[in-house]
């Protein structure tokens, strides 16, 4: 998915190895002043951002390629936002007795 990129802007044909991005993102991460966090990090906020931006739990599970959905369950970090702004979409008329 990823592929090296030399000094000079040339796209290699070989992928990058699962070190070189972890790697990068230690860098990015110190730079950033980020005290703590790891590339799986990345998945967790890949998937509660498209969670909460789809509301689609089918197609973020393909897309993390989970054979379960309670695996990409497992990754949605949004707790009670995600339930408070769900349940604000629910309408329910409101009638009185007296009316």
């Amino acid at each position: 998915m990823l592929c090296s990129v030399s000094k000079d802007g040339k796209i290699a044909s070989n992928w990058i190895t699962a070190q070189a991005i972890y790697k990068a993102l230690a860098k990015r991460g110190a730079e950033a002043r980020v005290a703590h966090f790891t590339p799986h990090d990345l998945r967790k906020t890949f998937a509660s951002e498209l969670i909460d931006a789809s509301g689609d739990l089918s197609a973020v599970q393909q897309l993390m390629g989970h054979a379960n959905v309670e695996t990409t369950v497992g990754y949605d970090r949004r707790g009670e936002r995600a339930k408070k702004k769900v349940a604000g979409l629910i309408h329910l008329p409101y009638r009185s007795r007296f009316s």
